[in-house]
């Protein structure tokens, strides 16, 4: 049985089918869990509709954020509902089951196979030099903004110090950067991270 879960999906949509993959795919696999959808300021709101009849809460918030805004946009306002936070691109599909009494001890699961080590690509470099931050040597990454993690393990890192100095991304270098700071936070908060070895399978869009 899952534990209280709120599966979180950050949405630009473009009227691709992917999405509507994404949601059948978790209600096929944790059908007692819940699915928020936070839109990120799509052009084309019609498609928030067939959603929300596919039984998602549906938050129309114009986030702008990325997916940074739209995670702590959905963990603030629901927090006290759900044990566990699963936060997934649109374009990220369930290959099976995702075991989460994983998320009881003090871990993130994350997607995909071995650690990412990625480093700082360019994008990712500039924006962090221009918050005024400092770069660190740790080349891991949160690939896609995509996590899975306990309610009371989200708390800390939101509540801490370092996440504090971070400001929410506004363009895609920013979600780059994200994907660094992440893996930093939950370093900084002692929080192990264990990948999801063949569990999500992402599919590719072009799209600012």
């Amino acid at each position: 049985m899952d534990r209280k879960t709120a599966f979180v999906i950050c949405s630009k949509y473009t009227g691709d089918k992917m999405l509507f993959d994404n949601i059948k795919k978790i209600q096929e696999f944790h059908s007692e869990s819940t699915i928020i959808l936070v839109d990120s300021d799509s052009d084309n709101k019609e498609y928030l509709e067939e959603v929300s009849e596919l039984g998602v809460i549906v938050e129309d918030v114009q986030n702008k954020k990325y997916e940074a805004g739209a995670w702590v946009y959905a963990f603030e306002k629901y927090e006290s509902e759900f044990d566990t936070f699963a936060f997934l691109q649109d374009t990220m599909v369930l290959k099976k089951p995702l075991d989460l009494l994983q998320t009881v001890e003090r871990q993130v699961l994350t997607f995909d196979g071995e650690s990412k080590t990625y480093g700082w690509c360019n994008d990712s470099r500039n924006w962090a030099k221009g918050v005024g931050e400092p770069l660190w040597d740790d080349k891991n990454i949160i690939l896609y903004n995509t996590f899975i993690i306990a309610s009371a393990l989200m708390r800390e890192v939101l509540d801490s110090e370092e996440f504090s100095k971070w400001p929410p991304p506004e363009n895609k270098k920013g979600s780059k950067g994200w994907e660094r700071v992440w893996n930093h936070l939950f370093k900084e908060n002692k929080i192990k991270e264990v990948p999801l070895k063949g569990a999500i399978e992402k599919k590719f869009l072009r799209r600012n």
